[in-house]
């Protein structure tokens, strides 16, 4: 089949990347074809863009179309797409008409940002209490650089790029569990046939969390947090925080009809627990001092702790985060996260009472056997228990010697 329309007068040389290299523009923009290449050609424009054509005839109709740009697309890659468009030709199919629909479906295909939009809504506000955390890595580390990418043609090399400009290791650890989840999630809901982020490791080895605060830290901690560049609500979180053991999350979500100031229970649903099951947390007079105060902030939210710039919504975790490590000079203690306060707390109150006490407190889950044949509330204990670490940490504050007596179940 004769592919061009050789009749026309066409300026012919030997392709080579010197002879290509050696193409200059001129005033008006000219082509130039391979030495008998079957309508191969290149197009050299006024201002020296240099754009790979094949010019070819079907159902004797004169047609064109664009192979790619010099040097992007190398003089090897043109050959090969142009030998491509022959073998087309030769099947009787057009193969400019291919390339239009190759690209409708590139134009269909999901970019990262519809994968971020179809995994929050679909599967982590569903399924994660943690979903603003997801939703904050994907805003702040992935989106900028992928947003407008294809999800397709994301690849494994990609996502260690990206957390190689990440200097927090174990920032880099989420990041890589967030959009490793995210991909799996595409693939589950047939978005994409694969991820290229299957058994990839995490980039770094997170180390065992020890840090605790003495009494000093503990001190200095709670006076430091009075300073204005920390917004009130914020501060009363971190402070219950520590007064009840309880998780960020848990505490940055808790919700006003979760709590009772008469019973002076905090009543946390097993849909916002880590286990999943309900967890019931005796107030001590310190929480519940703290809890009025935050009530007397006003407001109509729904949440104990709301978000000063969203007030229907709960603070969020980060807010936490970041209020610890911006006024860690304020305070004038070492490092340290919102979690340590937990871990704090945790181990003065096993030095005052029976740790298992304390394992109830923190509603960590004993080993099957155990949850069998023990069906124990342990309210009791846990109230004993948070109301030992309530004076205690009182006399910490008020800089008081303490005379707690060991509440150990004898």
């Amino acid at each position: 089949m004769d592919h061009t329309d050789l009749k026309s007068a066409r300026q012919r040389i030997k392709f080579t990347d010197r002879a290509i290299q050696a193409l200059k523009p001129q005033e008006t923009r000219y082509e130039v074809w391979k030495d008998n290449g079957a309508g191969l050609g290149i197009r050299i424009s006024p201002k020296g863009r240099k754009t790979w054509v094949f010019l070819y005839r079907f159902k004797k109709k004169a047609r064109r179309m664009s192979l790619g740009t010099y040097p992007k697309v190398s003089l090897a890659l043109a050959n090969q797409r142009h030998a491509d468009a022959l073998t087309l030709l030769d099947e009787g199919i057009d193969p400019g008409a291919v390339k239009l629909q190759e690209r409708a479906r590139a134009q269909q295909a999901p970019t990262v940002k519809d994968l971020a939009d179809e995994y929050m809504e679909h599967w982590a506000k569903k399924h994660k209490r943690s979903w603003k955390e997801d939703q904050r890595i994907l805003d702040v580390y992935v989106l900028p650089h992928w947003e407008d990418k294809k999800a397709g043609d994301i690849r494994r090399r990609d996502l260690i790029l990206l957390l190689d400009e990440i200097i927090a290791p174990v920032m880099a650890n989420r990041v890589l569990a967030c959009v490793r989840k995210m991909f799996n999630v595409a693939v589950d809901r047939d978005i994409l046939e694969a991820t290229p982020f299957a058994k990839m490791k995490l980039p770094n080895v997170e180390k065992e969390r020890t840090r605790t605060l003495d009494d000093g830290e503990i001190k200095k901690f709670w006076s430091g947090l009075a300073t204005k560049r920390i917004e009130a609500r914020t501060s009363l979180a971190l402070k219950f925080l520590l007064v009840t053991a309880q998780r960020s999350i848990e505490v940055t979500q808790a919700e006003r009809n979760e709590i009772d100031l008469k019973t002076k229970i905090w009543t946390i649903p097993g849909t916002r627990t880590k286990n999943g099951h309900e967890h019931v947390v005796p107030l001590s007079g310190l929480a519940i001092e703290l809890l009025e105060e935050v009530y007397e902030l006003g407001g109509e939210s729904d949440f104990v702790f709301p978000d000063k710039e969203d007030g229907d919504g709960p603070i969020n975790e980060g807010t936490l985060r970041q209020a610890v490590s911006r006024n860690l000079d304020n305070f004038g203690i070492p490092h340290f996260v919102p979690h340590d306060l937990r871990r704090t707390a945790s181990t003065m109150m096993r030095a005052m009472v029976d740790p298992k006490w304390v394992e109830k407190v923190l509603n960590h889950l004993p080993d099957k056997l155990e949850r069998t044949y023990d069906r124990h509330t342990y309210d009791a204990e846990k109230k004993r228990a948070l109301e030992a670490w309530g004076r205690k940490l009182s006399n910490i504050l008020e800089k008081q010697s303490s005379n707690i007596v060991a509440l150990h179940n004898t």
